[in-house]
């Protein structure tokens, strides 16, 4: 009798320690939506940390560009410096290099430059993502780039940008339109299925649908574009406004004189 309780017992054990190991594994195993969930939250962490890196380039042109690439580099004048705000042409590939002068009329793209974000600007030392861990495809308002052909009349004449006007708009209509979402400067997209161009409504309109999950977009308005540039133009205020009103310089009017000017000193932050 002790022999059949003792194999009982283990039988008992064993069943037991089955059903704790099933619970176990079971509760380990991450399920299908948690590995989803992983994913999506590490890809929305991922563009913008690519969002704050196209800001940081915006908020940093008249240092990246006060230099040519020669190796010792040479400084240009102020008539020769670009100002803050302009933010990088596409790539044609996810790992491809920038592709610039890029958004001119005559590349059929209406206003828009569209393709992938670069990693990085080899000549200017600046990364806009540190690792390619997956495609992020890029839509800027062709304005705002620092090389488009339509806008520029040298290498170093830009368009002007200051918080009330973009170029010859001081109303800063014709943004880009992502679903109700208005005054967009660019967007970031994650898509293993469709291209940004896809979504657009119509061709010769600045006009996206929103796309659905697992599709991933993070946007940059004008708001944003402001809030990351201005801290820089307000900590160097008195600098900037102790500079003669005619001097050459991004701060100041544009004129013929003045080819670099984006006129913050009469739209301060």
């Amino acid at each position: 009798m002790a022999t059949k309780q003792r194999g009982f017992s283990l039988i008992y054990f064993l069943i037991i320690l089955g059903v704790g190991s099933g619970v176990l594994l079971y509760a380990v195993k991450p399920s299908v939506e948690s590995l989803k969930f992983a994913k999506t939250t590490g890809d929305v962490a991922y563009l913008k940390d690519a969002k704050n890196a196209l800001l940081i380039f915006a908020a940093s042109t008249p240092e990246l560009f006060a230099t040519d690439t020669n190796d010792p580099p040479n400084f240009y004048p102020s008539s020769e410096v670009i100002g803050p705000g302009y933010l990088p042409c596409a790539t044609d590939s996810p790992t491809g290099q920038m592709i610039h002068p890029c958004g001119m009329s005559s590349e059929d793209e209406n206003g828009l430059v569209m393709g992938y974000l670069p990693q990085n600007m080899i000549e200017r030392h600046f990364s806009f993502y540190p690792t390619h861990k997956v495609a992020i495809q890029y839509v800027v308002d062709s304005r705002y780039v620092f090389s488009n052909n339509d806008h520029n009349t040298s290498s170093n004449v830009l368009t002007p940008l200051n918080r009330n006007q973009i170029g010859s708009d001081p109303a800063k209509t014709d943004l880009i339109q992502v679903g109700n979402q208005t005054d967009i400067v660019a967007f970031l997209l994650i898509d293993s299925q469709n291209n940004a161009e896809d979504y657009r409504i119509d061709p010769a309109a600045k006009q996206f649908n929103r796309p659905d999950r697992p599709a991933i977009i993070i946007t940059l308005t004008h708001d944003d574009w402001l809030a990351g540039i201005c801290p820089r133009i307000i900590s160097q205020k008195n600098h900037l406004d102790a500079l003669d009103s005619t001097q050459a310089h991004w701060y100041n009017a544009k004129s013929f004189s003045n080819p670099v000017g984006s006129n913050w000193r009469n739209n301060p932050c």
